[in-house]
């Protein structure tokens, strides 16, 4: 896997080692996603493969990139979905686009003067009508979108059949099989894939369940549940990240300074670093961000890469 490294201002990609193997020419690149990357030049974006061929020229205004391929590509406010390997595309007919998640993208069309929400799979086929007023990207097999008509969720597997009518104010997208919901904008919890509330609505934040444990804040401090909503590491940090690989990152609270501290999912704190901010993108690659330049840091916090 490539990481995106920038030498002296400009952008490009590096190996797990810090050696280069896409040149430092760009103005702006995304971490690849499979074998596809967004590149940008004079704020216009394109597509790279990962040998550093470009696939779609920096001619758009946005890209959104899949893994397998598939593009969601805007120009003049209008958004157009490109199948790279089939060489087809949808033409500029969307408003809105979630982009391609197994196979599968949330788009809007403009009817009678309002916004509607359906979705199209690779041949750019409606699976789903636009008839809703939002839809989320698809994640883990379920598709999920707001009917103001109904004042309700609908959650509809991969191919457009309705399997969950769920009254919440909100609901989030599927992850490791959980949704976040709300009735109050407030309080969170967790439904299951079947609709069931799991955990209860008693957290005031939450990120996504990953590795089945996900980052919750209760009195403004974060710590990890797992799946029955129990604390399994305590809410003592102010910020974490998603757990990758059996770690994670969170943001010490008794710091003065910026402290980011990278726990196994026991609780256990094994690395800390004074900086602005930390994450995992790959098992054992940890990227370390101060002050608009980052490193990476192997799986012995040894940096193998720092920007200049």
């Amino acid at each position: 896997m490539l990481l995106p490294g920038r030498r002296n201002g400009k952008w490009g990609f590096i190996n797990a080692h810090g050696s280069c193997e896409i040149a430092f020419t760009y103005d702006f690149v995304t971490s690849f996603r499979g074998d596809y990357a967004v590149v940008g030049q004079n704020s216009k974006y394109g597509v790279i493969d990962c040998c550093g061929e470009t696939k779609v020229d920096t001619y758009f205004d946005s890209i959104l990139v899949s893994a397998d391929g598939m593009l969601c590509v805007l120009r003049n406010d209008m958004w157009n979905c490109i199948n790279i390997d089939a060489g087809t595309e949808s033409g500029y007919v969307f408003s809105d686009a979630t982009g391609y998640f197994d196979g599968v993208c949330g788009v809007s069309i403009i009817q009678n003067g309002l916004e509607q929400y359906g979705y199209i799979d690779r041949n750019f086929r409606f699976i789903v009508k636009p008839k809703y007023e939002s839809a989320l990207a698809p994640r883990n097999g379920r598709l999920v979108a707001y009917d103001q008509k109904d004042g309700c969720y609908y959650v509809m597997s991969i191919n457009g059949k309705k399997l969950l009518q769920l009254n919440y104010e909100s609901v989030g997208a599927y992850s490791d099989g959980m949704a976040s919901v709300t009735s109050d904008y407030i309080k969170h919890g967790f439904i299951n894939l079947s609709g069931q509330l799991v955990v209860d609505m008693c957290f005031e934040n939450t990120l996504n369940f990953t590795e089945g444990l996900c980052a919750c804040y209760r009195n403004s401090f974060c710590g990890f549940i797992d799946f029955t909503g129990t604390f399994v590491i305590p809410p003592r940090y102010l910020g974490a990240s998603r757990f990758l690989g059996g770690l994670a990152t969170v943001r010490r609270a008794e710091s003065q300074d910026e402290s980011w501290v990278v726990i196994d999912n026991a609780g256990n704190e094994i690395y800390e670093n004074s900086c602005l901010g930390m994450h995992y993108v790959l098992p054992g690659i940890l990227k370390v961000t101060n002050d608009g330049y980052c490193s990476y840091l192997d799986s012995n916090f040894s940096p193998i890469w720092v920007d200049s």
